[in-house]
């Protein structure tokens, strides 16, 4: 697999970016409605049901940049399910603005997988400790050191010239639990 495949599966990690509404409803969904349609695309996704997936997003649902529509992720979900293997979803801080009646949804998801169609070994532990970073520069404690204990604990038997970032990890976490006693 090249890295612009990697890239692009990726990629899809922006995937429910712009214009995620709620299908059906007649008036403007809130924000805890959002944010619950986001989980329940991140969770449809994650058992394979694809057309839960698009059901739940806008007409005009845009996920990275553009390259990715409704169609091609309820693709994506029905690739992996045929063949066998399970999807990831990890869910960066998620941004809601309102657009005249609607909400816009921005925010990172990164996608991981159980086969070769996605290749966590070489994404999931930057991923991860990105999120922890992008979780403490927003002020979520809880969220933050959850990332960064997930990448400690993805790579600490990781080879020796990767564990500087593994113990910069455990400083962060530190450093987080002390300033919250």
């Amino acid at each position: 697999m090249s890295l612009k495949n990697v890239r692009a599966g990726g990629a899809i990690l922006w995937l429910i970016v712009a214009g995620l509404a709620i299908a059906g409803c007649h008036r403007a969904p809130d924000e805890a409605q959002v944010r619950a349609a986001i989980a329940g695309v991140a969770e449809a996704a994650e058992n394979g049901a694809a057309g839960d997936v698009v059901a739940s997003l806008s007409d005009d649902f845009d996920g990275n940049g553009g390259e990715f529509d409704r169609r091609a992720l309820g693709n994506l979900v029905r690739l992996f399910a045929l063949r066998g293997e399970r999807i990831g979803v990890v869910t960066g801080p998620v941004a809601v603005e309102r657009r005249g009646e609607r909400l816009l949804a921005s925010m990172t998801i990164t996608l991981t997988g159980s086969g070769r169609l996605l290749v966590d070994r070489y994404w999931l532990g930057p991923t991860l400790f990105r999120l922890g970073e992008l979780y403490e520069n927003a002020g979520d404690v809880r969220h933050a050191t959850e990332y960064y204990g997930r990448f400690v604990d993805l790579w600490k038997n990781a080879d020796p010239e990767l564990q500087p970032r593994v113990t910069e990890a455990r400083g962060r976490i530190a450093r987080m639990n002390r300033a919250n006693q």
